[in-house]
């Protein structure tokens, strides 16, 4: 709660509020515009803490620096995200092969079904290559020279068809 505002100077950001901490009640001084901008008046960040967040805030514990890990972060979304590229990865701490915690879904769909861990030379490829689906149906487990291998043969494919496309582009210009 704002007591009163004292003008030190005619400035508008000079101007100091004298303030009264909603939860201990202790007085203390605050510049004016910032004190006008929030509903709620604290004399420090602790009584922040036990005055909105109660004892589930991070800051209410004696160590104001940690902060909430996994599913108690208040942006928890599930331990699900999709990369760039269009991977699930799963949160998993634990994995041996996890990076920053996280392992891609489809190996883990894999490991499940094989009942072991996967070494860094399998790869697991995704028959009708949409990444997101990772039904067991759907993935193929192979080393990484076959799997360069089906990804440049994919490739030229890929190209010689674009190269058709082009030449039929090429004829329907003629005819019409």
């Amino acid at each position: 709660m704002i007591l009163k505002v004292n003008e030190v100077k005619k400035a508008r950001i000079n101007k100091i509020a004298i303030c009264e901490c909603d939860y201990c009640k202790k007085i203390f001084e605050r510049k004016a515009y910032f004190a006008k901008r929030v509903k709620h008046q604290f004399c420090n960040r602790k009584c922040f803490a036990k005055g909105i967040g109660g004892k589930n805030h991070y800051l209410y514990n004696n160590d104001s620096r940690k902060m909430p890990k996994d599913s108690n972060h208040w942006s928890w979304k599930g331990g699900r995200k999709i990369t760039d590229f269009g991977y699930v990865l799963i949160y998993n701490p634990t994995h041996p092969n996890a990076t920053r915690n996280y392992i891609r879904e489809h190996r883990l769909v894999m490991e499940k079904y094989l009942g072991r861990y996967l070494k860094s030379t399998e790869y697991i490829h995704h028959k009708n290559g949409i990444k997101n689906d990772n039904r067991l149906e759907n993935l193929q487990l192979i080393n990484s020279g076959k799997h360069s291998k089906k990804y440049f043969e994919l490739m030229e494919e890929n190209n010689k068809l674009k190269k058709e496309i082009i030449e039929l582009k090429k004829q329907l210009k003629i005819i019409s």
